[in-house]
């Protein structure tokens, strides 16, 4: 794939340069006036292509798990002590009503694709608009969305249903608040800066990460006497007022010591590990031109004096996301999400500034965008991707075939989105992973006698996944017969009779 990008990249500009050097004149008019129409039609069509990708990818587990979470809300489980979950609530509350007018059918998960794919639209035009704000550019501005875009990690977990993405949108919202109010000084921009950081926070508990630079942000500028201790203090106030309601709601639910032990103390001691190097290698290969102008656009902003402050402040959050993203310990790809952002703004400014010193013509400044685009856009629209469809049919045979009083086990969470579990661990209980013996650890033996097998035949699940389940040992083949997608058993009808068998 990579050669052949490099290819059609070396086809296409030798195509270019032989074009502008019988028509220079000519073509050089052109592009001069549709210079930034061309890049932003270059815009639209990545974003269509997202939409495209969004609608037809498979799912992965973390998807489902959020909109089964969602469901749980929806039919009033306290989240943490009645069913297992370890991330911040804000989204499964923000699906309910999707699902309150779609309805209980995997086409929800379609639906909230589209939802996801427009909290990515909102990060890029917010992109845009930090990037206008703080060069005003439209160059640069275009510039920072389509190397945004681009970017074939952010794109993979954009389209995703997690908090991550709303969590990104939100935290970019208050970093736009905040260059706003250390621009103009106005209260109310500050207040706005803590009160959408809040709510990113709610959606997801990394963006501790963006309070600890505006930590930093804050500390440099009461030394330097730039920033008033009044206005920190607005920032703390709008950003407690959503956590006022949030706790108050933990603690009349009786879920707060819950909520302590799942977001903080479990996610501290899980024993997943994926190295922040690997996953940083495989965006690297992805989109290696843009990473390496984004490194060096940080170390260049932050160095250079000349640059105003608005461009050294995002820079500086880029920076600090991404040195954080290196030292997690279960670095996904969807915790680099919130630090490219900032980073293409970096990239968008500094290769503009470049042009501008190298005096290019835009013939000639597109041919090194088409470089930078070369590789990453043959990824997206090359890459052949599973389709969700083979998904869509197995979430929509359980619900068919159940009752919404049934009980299932899906131990993995590839077809149980609307139906009650077996027990609290709905999922991440497999031996592999550790957890319940890590979540045993800090909760006192809470669940010692999780046993899956045991579990099955007390509480007669109708639909059971053979996930870190043998089948054969624990005599279930007698009870189950495997459907036709693999690894998917149905209660047989006498087994343990207490569901009637429906049609497929």
């Amino acid at each position: 794939m990579l050669n052949i990008s490099i290819g059609m990249a070396l086809i296409f500009l030798s195509l270019f340069f032989v074009a502008s050097y019988f028509h220079r004149e000519e073509i050089g008019t052109f592009l001069k006036k549709t210079y930034l129409k061309l890049i932003g039609s270059v815009i639209a069509i990545l974003s269509l292509r997202i939409l495209f990708i969004s609608l037809g990818r498979f799912f992965l587990r973390d998807e489902l798990e959020h909109v089964h979470a969602a469901w749980y809300i929806m039919n009033s489980f306290v989240p943490y002590t009645e069913f297992f979950e370890h991330h911040h609530p804000l989204l499964w509350f923000a699906i309910t009503p999707v699902l309150g007018t779609i309805g209980y059918s995997a086409d929800a998960l379609l639906w909230l694709r589209i939802a996801m794919f427009l909290a990515t639209a909102g990060t890029a035009f917010l992109t845009y608009a930090i990037a206008r704000h703080i060069t005003r550019s439209p160059e640069a501005s275009l510039l920072s969305v389509l190397f945004l875009l681009s970017t074939v990690m952010f794109v993979d977990a954009g389209i995703e249903i997690r908090p991550d993405v709303p969590q990104v949108l939100f935290g970019l919202i208050s970093v736009y608040f905040l260059l706003l109010f250390l621009d103009r000084e106005e209260t109310r921009y500050i207040f706005f800066a803590g009160l959408a950081a809040s709510v990113s926070f709610l959606f997801l508990q990394k963006s501790v990460f963006l309070l600890i630079a505006y930590c930093m942000i804050f500390l440099f500028r009461l030394i330097r006497g730039t920033m008033s201790v009044r206005s920190v203090m607005y920032f703390i106030l709008s950003f407690s007022l959503p956590l006022f309601f949030f706790f108050v709601y933990l603690i009349l639910s009786g879920a707060f010591r819950d909520y302590f032990l799942m977001n903080w103390l479990f996610n501290i001691h899980r024993a997943t590990r994926i190295p922040a190097l690997l996953t940083f290698k495989v965006s690297f290969l992805q989109n290696t031109l843009l990473w390496l102008l984004s490194l060096f656009s940080v170390i260049f902003l932050l160095g250079k004096r000349e640059v105003n402050g608005g461009l050294k402040t995002v820079g500086f959050i880029g920076a600090v996301l991404l040195v954080v993203f290196g030292f997690a310990k279960n670095a996904a790809k969807q915790y680099c999400l919130f630090p490219i952002p900032p980073l293409c703004v970096c990239s968008g400014y500094t290769i503009k500034w470049a042009f501008e010193r190298m005096r290019l013509r835009e013939p000639h400044k597109l041919a090194i965008i088409a470089l930078f685009l070369s590789v990453p856009m043959s990824i997206l629209f090359m890459t052949i991707l599973p389709s969700n469809q083979r998904q869509l049919e197995v979430i929509d045979y359980v619900i068919k075939n159940s009752q919404e009083t049934d009980l299932i086990y899906d131990g993995d969470v590839k077809f149980n989105l609307f139906r009650r579990d077996i027990h609290y661990f709905w999922f991440y209980a497999n031996a592999s992973e550790d957890t319940i013996n890590m979540y045993n650890k800090i909760t006192q033996n809470s669940y010692l006698e999780y046993d899956v097998c045991a579990l099955v035949k007390t509480r007669r699940p109708v639909f059971i996944s053979d996930f870190g389940l043998d089948m054969k040992r624990c005599r279930l083949l007698d009870l189950y017969e495997e459907t036709r997608f693999g690894g998917l058993y149905k209660k047989r009808w006498g087994g343990f009779a207490v569901s009637g068998p429906r049609a497929e």
